[in-house]
């Protein structure tokens, strides 16, 4: 998953470009949608900001120290 301050701009230049792109979504955690390569893999890219950050800082840091 890639993160992004700009996601309509982002959203905006990939469509230019001809990238097959999903509509964007709103999530409980932000706005996302995602993207395929000329290979047909799929990434998703959601809006960043504080809060989510918060979070998924804390997920990986709970997650890893289990292990």
């Amino acid at each position: 998953m890639f993160f992004t301050y700009k996601l309509d701009e982002m959203y905006s230049d990939l469509m230019n470009k001809n990238v097959t792109v999903g509509e964007i979504v709103e999530m409980p955690n932000g706005r996302v949608f995602n993207f395929a390569d000329d290979e047909q893999n799929y990434f998703a890219v959601m809006e960043k900001n504080k809060r989510l950050i918060k979070h998924w800082v804390k997920f990986y840091l709970v997650f890893f120290y289990k292990f």
